[in-house]
């Protein structure tokens, strides 16, 4: 495993745990999303590009750059929908008193 791909899984690693240790702290749902959608993107995406640098082959790099685009196209679309599902169904008093989806109706979609 060459020094480059050492360093990113070392960096991934970190992200990951730092985001975990995020998701247990935060309070709200909303937070906890936040930090958890910064493992499933950064953290794996630099896990994945020091695996495709350590695989020392190109075949190998090809599956590894699908994960990391399939993860950047659809962990912010499951955030989203988590959100809002989230947000018609935990308590509407946030830390801040402030309800800025309010107005924009809680049952149907629009």
């Amino acid at each position: 495993m060459n020094v480059a791909g050492q360093v990113l899984a070392l960096l991934g690693a970190l992200l990951v745990l730092v985001s975990a240790v995020g998701a247990l702290r935060f309070r709200t749902v909303f937070e906890r999303m936040h930090a958890l959608s910064i493992a499933g993107v950064s953290g794996l995406g630099a896990l994945a590009l020091g695996a495709a640098l350590a695989a020392g082959r190109p075949g190998a790099v090809w599956p590894i750059l699908l994960v990391i685009v399939f993860q950047v196209l659809t962990v912010p679309v499951a955030g989203h929908l988590m959100g809002r599902a989230a947000h018609r169904t935990v308590d509407r008093v946030t830390t801040s008193g402030i309800d800025e989806l309010a107005d924009h109706g809680s049952g149907t979609d629009g």
